[in-house]
């Protein structure tokens, strides 16, 4: 549920920041924003997977959530209505990638390390049709929020984020909504 959340809410503002930043910036500016912040991503996300591995899964995840738990209040602040900042909207935008890209592998990598292998398809499926659920819903309700929302649109994604970086050892439950298993360990 926290994952199916928190990715609607997420398409409801990030595909829509194009038009954003290119509204302050102009489009060639925004054109190159963006394509820097592509690469920024596909070229951390090689390395995702070693540095999970050097520092551990577990201290890499909740590293990246809490980090991008700070750029998401960043960018509410930096467009709320008493201040507005393309700029700072754009580097948190940029550490949001950085955390997407070098968490993403420890995810999946816990996710094969907590299912059993006749367990891993159907879990993956679900996952699957659950995360294109999720964006299809929040892409269509941000085209009608985002230009009168955002404020508000980046409040529910921070509160969303803080919700799910709320350390709870007990039952401590990852982006696929999965009880990890108590045998495993993890660093």
């Amino acid at each position: 549920m926290e994952s199916f959340l928190s990715t609607a809410i997420s398409n409801m503002i990030f595909p829509f920041m194009a038009i954003y930043l290119s509204n302050h910036f102009g489009v060639k500016i925004t054109g190159i924003l963006l394509l820097v912040n592509v690469f920024i991503g596909i070229a951390l996300s090689f390395f995702g997977g070693y540095v999970s591995d050097r520092f551990g899964r577990k201290k890499l995840i909740v590293f990246a959530e809490m980090l991008r738990l700070f750029a998401f209040t960043v960018m509410m602040i930096c467009n709320s209505p008493w201040f507005t900042s393309p700029l700072i909207t754009y580097f948190m935008m940029t550490i949001n990638t950085i955390c997407w890209s070098l968490g993403g592998p420890a995810n999946q990598a816990m996710l094969i390390d907590v299912s059993k292998p006749d367990e891993r398809k159907y879990m993956f499926s679900i996952m699957y049709w659950a995360n294109n659920l999720s964006i299809a819903i929040g892409g269509s309700l941000g085209g009608f929020l985002f230009k009168d929302y955002l404020f508000e649109l980046l409040i529910a994604l921070s509160i969303t984020a803080l919700i799910t970086d709320f350390p709870n050892e007990k039952a401590h439950s990852f982006r696929c909504g999965m009880i990890v298993r108590s045998d495993t360990e993890y660093n």
